[in-house]
């Protein structure tokens, strides 16, 4: 596939003109505004490299909105609301909420987030469920089952916001229940205070609050949830993460695999493939001095078994990382939990993102009507820049002529990125490794 060919271009980002989001001590130019992909010779030829740069400036702008212009806090005097399911089934992806109330200032809601109750019956029917404490309303946007993607891009980060923002311990929170459970374990797992503020609701449950009812309204302009990933969000999840109890030394280089049957959405890698990524780099740790077993290979289960990783061994894991790399999915949200010691002491993310010749990669693409439209995703966007992270991505290609899980990665660009992430390895990545000793 034209690997052996070891030049390659490093696709800058353009340089959008940004402002900080807020009071922060790190420049969000000089960090987030920093990501790059870096492809090789083969990669600029075959794939369109334009939908990157719109990807670019496209999440910066998102990213860098101002809180107050995207979302607010909108009281209503009682009132009855349903997370309605979908006849489509619970793979389908949902963020609007059934609500009535005679309160006026329920008509002046955003209409793509909240909607009225299909038919009269359930808006009059007995209710489900009372509440009698004041509460505040929030659906992430998330299929019916447990997403661990969905739940760390789109519950975590406004619901730490909510906890936040409402600091009276008789408000409580109320989100969605996953059809498995797991969303409440999660949360007692991340915190037990901001656990027990929480009411969780079955889909189709009308739910009656009896008392004071605050809803996240998005500003008018805001159609759908992915506009609602902006920095200071992630700024004050970030904070919430710092309170955890941290890994002592950082020390592994945590290699992302996904696994046959583990995923719905493909974008494996083939076992050859992956198993080269391993050996270029630990020749690239060699090369600075470190021992190859800093590489931790991280599919989601307990090493040589089928039993899944707990919470805590991911937070474990990944909080113990200066260097994390793979392909896009939901195991590599746990980028979350890496610890960075300042705004230039920061560990390095590798994502391998879909391009435009992977549109036969299952994962890599969407329909639209007949059209086949790729689907360009990496948690550098989903986490409003990452910018606790120095972020590298790289390009998956196709692996076959048809419809497959697998793709392969530009390895040539990879292994490029991968020496750029590790040339912090020297004082920067010792500050890094020792800042919490």
């Amino acid at each position: 596939m034209g690997f052996a060919i070891r030049l390659a271009v490093w696709l800058l980002p353009l340089r959008v003109a940004l402002t900080d989001t807020g009071t922060t001590e790190c420049s969000f130019a000089e960090t987030a505004g920093k990501a790059v992909l870096i492809p090789s010779a083969y990669a600029l030829k075959h794939c369109n490299h334009k939908v990157w740069s719109t990807v670019f400036e496209r999440t910066l702008e998102v990213a860098k909105q101002p809180l107050e212009k995207t979302l607010e806090f909108r009281k209503i005097r009682t009132g009855r609301f349903m997370f309605p399911s979908s006849p489509k089934g619970p793979h389908l992806l949902l963020w609007h909420i059934n609500l009535y109330s005679n309160d006026t200032a329920s008509k002046e809601l955003n209409e793509h987030f909240f909607t009225p109750f299909p038919d009269m019956l359930a808006r009059f029917s007995k209710c489900d469920l009372k509440i009698f404490e004041p509460v505040v309303l929030f659906r992430a946007f998330a299929p019916r089952y447990f997403q661990y993607g969905h739940v760390m891009a789109d519950l975590l980060p406004l619901v730490v916001w909510i906890y936040n923002h409402f600091e009276s311990n008789d408000t409580k929170i109320v989100v969605e229940q996953d059809t498995d459970g797991r969303i409440e374990s999660f949360m007692e797992w991340f915190d037990a205070k901001l656990h027990e503020r929480m009411i969780y609701v079955p889909t189709d449950t009308v739910v009656c609050a009896e008392s004071d009812l605050v809803v996240l309204d998005p500003a008018p302009r805001n159609h759908r949830p992915e506009s609602l990933r902006i920095a200071e969000v992630h700024r004050n999840l970030r904070a919430q993460v710092a309170l955890r109890a941290k890994s002592r030394s950082l020390d592994k280089v945590i290699a992302y695999q996904r696994l046959p049957g583990d995923t719905r959405t493909g974008r494996l890698i083939a076992k050859d493939q992956f198993g080269r990524l391993l050996d270029l780099t630990a020749e690239a740790l060699r090369a600075l001095q470190r021992p190859a077993d800093d590489i931790v290979v991280f599919n989601g289960r307990v090493a040589g078994t089928s039993q899944s990783l707990g919470f805590e061994e991911q937070y474990r894991l990944f909080s113990s990382a200066f260097l994390a790399f793979g392909p896009h999915g939901s195991g590599m949200s746990n980028i979350l939990w890496m610890q960075n010691a300042d705004c230039q002491a920061r560990p390095a993310v590798i994502e391998f993102m879909c391009s435009t010749d992977a549109r036969s990669v299952r994962g890599c693409y969407v329909m639209e009507g007949l059209r086949k439209l790729t689907r360009i995703q990496s948690w550098w966007r989903l986490f409003a820049g990452a910018p606790w992270v120095r972020y590298f991505m790289v390009w998956m290609l196709h692996h076959d002529d048809h419809v497959s899980e697998v793709a392969s990665v530009d390895e040539a660009g990879f292994n490029i990125s991968l020496h750029a992430a590790l040339k912090g390895a020297g004082p920067q990545m010792r500050r890094l490794q020792n800042f919490l000793v």
